[in-house]
């Protein structure tokens, strides 16, 4: 075993299921931290993540057809990598969007607040 490469993920067609519980996992934590109901964040989670390390597990088996297993144990690898980016995207455009979404909120209520100072002070 000369690299991580060589390294085969046993069994090799398990680790779509540890991606899918690890992103379950994370996306509950978000739904939690958002003040949400979890459950749906999690059961979504879990399911998006499943799926998308499954069809990078299936495109790198597909790939890796004729070739030997320390190749297809590389194109494993880097469907797991890839799987990893799509999955933390997705959940840093979720709690972007609620950063966001809590500015903006934050920003309108606040004039929202001063403008009805200025009416109460020209009221008077």
């Amino acid at each position: 075993m000369n690299s991580l490469v060589d390294i085969p993920l046993a069994p090799y067609l398990m680790w779509p299921y540890a991606v899918g519980l690890a992103a379950a996992i994370c996306f509950g934590i978000i739904g939690f931290k958002m003040g949400q109901t979890w459950l749906p964040f999690v059961i979504g989670g879990g399911v998006f993540g499943l799926v998308t390390a499954t069809v990078a597990s299936g495109v790198a088996n597909a790939v890796a057809v004729p070739y030997t297993d320390a190749v297809r144990n590389r194109y494993q690898l880097a469907s797991l990598a890839v799987a990893l980016v799509i999955i933390a995207v997705a959940g840093f455009l979720l709690t972007f969007q609620r950063d966001y979404s809590m500015r903006r909120t934050a920003r309108t209520s606040g004039a929202k607040q001063s403008d009805q100072s200025q009416k109460q002070e020209e009221t008077r």
